[in-house]
C-alpha cells in the first residue's frame, strides 16, 4: 500500500474531487478514498467495479446497475473505500461512470 498512515487520515475529511470515465479506464492515479459514484447503464445487468491496482488489481466495490438508461448512486457511507494505488473503473453496459474521490 502506498501512503503513510497520517497521509490516510488526512484523506478521511478533506474535500472531494471527482474523475469521470466513459469506457474501462483509471480515475484517479494515486492513493485516494472512494466517497461516492454515479453511472448511467446501457442496458439491463450492467455494473462499475472499482479496483484499486488497475485493471487487475484488487476489487474494492461493485455497483450493480438497473434498467436501460437509468441512472444509478451511491454514497459510501464513514471514512470511504481506501485506495492506495489508485481508482480504477471497469464498465460493464455502462454508458458513463463518475467517481467522488478525496485525496
Amino acid at each position: 500500500m502506498v501512503g503513510t498512515l497520517n497521509e490516510f487520515q488526512a484523506m478521511e475529511s478533506g474535500p472531494c474531487s471527482s474523475g469521470n470515465v466513459t469506457s474501462t479506464g483509471t480515475i484517479y492515479s494515486g492513493a485516494a478514498r472512494i466517497r461516492g459514484i454515479i453511472a448511467q447503464s446501457s442496458s439491463a445487468s450492467g455494473s462499475v467495479v472499482l479496483k484499486d491496482g488497475g485493471s487487475s488489481g484488487t476489487v474494492k466495490f461493485t455497483f450493480p446497475l438497473g434498467a436501460d438508461n437509468t441512472v444509478g448512486q451511491y454514497t459510501v457511507p464513514g471514512a470511504g473505500i481506501v485506495c492506495g494505488t489508485d481508482i480504477h473503473a471497469t464498465l460493464s453496459s455502462c454508458d458513463s461512470c463518475t467517481v467522488l474521490y478525496s485525496t
